[in-house]
């Protein structure tokens, strides 16, 4: 998150763009003020401040100097199981969530009725990406059963039964992982964005650290060789034309994805709102939250951006969101205000599920959630994910409300 999210995605392009070298084919020719560079650029320099305040503020009212010694101590010790009974519980009901999971895998592309991944082969730029925003936001199935079910626990379980299968060292556990990893990459990457496999797989190396203490360097660059060739060659597939050069440059392909295109929405959040859009305050949070306060439910900023900056594309399915990070929605929502108090919440938010997970049992349950928490926490999407996300309640629900019945049941017996 600090590396990718933070350094790369958010602080070199804010210096870049302040500095106006990005000469990109967005931010360079559809800002209308240079003030929007600078209120960017000063938002991320607050983040870079406020956010590691916040965190730190948890750690000390957690009664802690600082989480180093606490994350040692949990990435050497040996995972860890309940009791016996309640591990056939709990046993049962992974394997029930697997089952339903890969139902929900299964259902997506039987709804979507072909594979899009097979169809890059065949299909020029312009129409992958009117592919990708069929398969996504003209997805016609259940939406919950897609996103809770399929999208988010196949990978988290896959993440579960690979811990199980280290604990066990049991075949059929490893063929189950090897199942779920399957099931994993053709839904992560099932509207052809590139991203989710990449951040699924360091997922994979995370968890690996949880386990076992840490990983070779010599793992880490492969790992890292193999993903750049991926992302090679998924471009090779998504662009009609296919320059390296042009491909690693700064303002486009890859390099001007990484550094630029995922925090353009910063500064064209300063741009639009409230110039050409009002503030959205907490109307766009969610359906269920604005029916409570009683006021319309908006779109995202991500949504009213791209409306902004890209009309045609989204009037011919071919642009979708403008995301960036959770600093341009905060601004889009409240202003100022906004900016102030986002990198509070977010800090908050994010050090108080780490500081969860290692001081809690190393159990695989907790070991997939963790690893999946780690590179899926929405930093670079938006706040109103760190205010209101029905997907994380669902999962503390599930699986939470499972585990303290069982501790509970433990107590008395």
């Amino acid at each position: 998150m600090f590396y990718i999210n933070l350094i790369l995605q958010s602080f070199i392009s804010s210096v870049i763009v302040v500095n106006g070298w990005e000469d990109h084919y967005r931010i360079s020719r559809q800002l209308t003020t240079q003030d929007s560079r600078l209120y960017g650029w000063l938002a991320v320099q607050w983040v870079m401040l406020a956010m590691p305040i916040a965190m730190y503020m948890i750690v000390i009212f957690s009664g802690f100097k600082s989480t180093e010694r606490q994350y040692l101590t949990y990435i050497r010790k040996p995972i860890e199981e309940f009791t016996s009974r309640n591990n056939k519980s709990l046993f049962k009901l992974i394997s029930l969530l697997t089952g339903i999971s890969l139902l929900a895998v299964c259902y997506t592309f039987y709804t979507i009725g072909f594979i899009p991944q097979l169809k890059l082969f065949s299909l020029s730029g312009l129409l992958s990406a009117e592919l990708r925003e069929d398969v996504g936001r003209g997805f016609e199935g259940s939406f919950i059963f897609r996103n809770i079910f399929a999208l988010t626990l196949t990978p988290i379980l896959s993440y579960i039964w690979f811990a199980y299968s280290f604990y066990y060292k049991k075949r059929r556990m490893k063929l189950v992982f090897y199942i779920m990893l399957i099931a994993s990459l053709l839904i992560v990457s099932y509207n052809l964005a590139k991203s989710p496999i990449v951040f699924y797989l360091i997922g994979l190396l995370f968890l690996n650290v949880y386990i076992k203490g840490g990983v070779k360097i010599s793992k880490i660059v492969y790992l890292f060789l193999f993903l750049f060739c991926i992302l090679i060659f998924s471009y090779y597939l998504t662009f009609d034309s296919f320059d390296i050069l042009h491909l690693l440059s700064i303002n486009s392909g890859i390099g001007g994805r990484v550094l630029l295109g995922q925090s353009m929405g910063i500064y064209f959040s300063m741009d639009v709102f409230p110039k050409h859009h009002e503030f959205l305050g907490m109307n766009s949070v969610s359906q269920f939250v604005s029916n409570i306060i009683g006021n319309d439910y908006s779109p995202r900023s991500a949504r009213i951006l791209m409306e902004h900056v890209n009309p045609k594309g989204v009037a011919n399915g071919t642009a979708g969101l403008m995301n960036s990070l959770y600093i341009g929605e905060a601004w889009a929502n409240w202003g100022i205000f906004g900016v102030f108090i986002a990198p509070f919440i977010v800090g908050f938010y994010i050090q108080t599920i780490f500081m969860f997970f290692i001081t809690s049992k190393k159990h695989p349950i907790y070991l997939g959630l963790f690893a999946y928490l780690s590179f899926r926490l929405p930093v670079v999407g938006g706040v109103n994910d760190f205010i209101y996300n029905p997907i994380h309640v669902i999962l503390f629900i599930i699986f939470f409300s499972y585990l303290f019945m069982t501790s509970k049941s433990r107590l008395r017996n």
